[in-house]
């Protein structure tokens, strides 16, 4: 079973966002991000397991999640997390990309994830990272099916959705 981010949470993303948290790391937030979301659900679950640490992505497989964290001391670890959100495994993250050194302190995916569901208008975020210039890709699925990639800059803005044919 797969689990969807519905644009729903987007308001209350949103609004969690705007006060002001754009660069805290998600551990040092007082309360999740629309806590009912599965991305909410899913940071929650990985750093009650890993501890104070930095989302610098979030995706959705067909048999959970995964999510990636820079740890407090500077290490990357990978999460993969069930469908109920149990955690399945922890492991260092060997694939990451080295640009997230250089930006994850100032990491929001909390409100890169609202700015894409903005977006996608009724679509689903499928995924969301950050990218190799400092800003976020998404990877959206509109409500026909279509999948798209949305691109952020650092601000947040759209900077260009594309549909994704691969």
């Amino acid at each position: 079973m797969t689990h969807r981010i519905t644009l729903p949470t987007v308001a209350a993303l949103s609004s969690f966002a705007a006060v002001g948290l754009a660069a805290a790391p998600v551990a040092a937030m007082s309360a999740p991000a629309a806590p009912d979301s599965d991305f909410a659900r899913a940071v929650e679950s990985t750093l009650a397991e890993v501890g104070e640490g930095v989302v610098t992505s979030f995706e959705t497989e067909r048999t959970g999640y995964d999510v990636e964290v820079r740890l407090a001391d500077g290490t990357h670890v990978d999460v993969d997390l069930d469908a109920g959100f149990a955690v399945v495994r922890v492991h260092p993250d060997v694939e990451r990309d080295d640009d997230v050194d250089r930006v994850a302190d100032s990491v929001d995916l909390s409100r890169a994830y609202a700015a894409a569901a903005a977006e996608a208008a009724g679509g689903t975020v499928a995924g969301i990272e950050l990218d190799d210039d400092g800003g976020y890709d998404a990877d959206v699925t509109l409500e026909d099916g279509t999948d798209v990639d949305v691109h952020l800059d650092e601000s947040f803005d759209v900077v260009r959705t594309e549909r994704d044919d691969d």
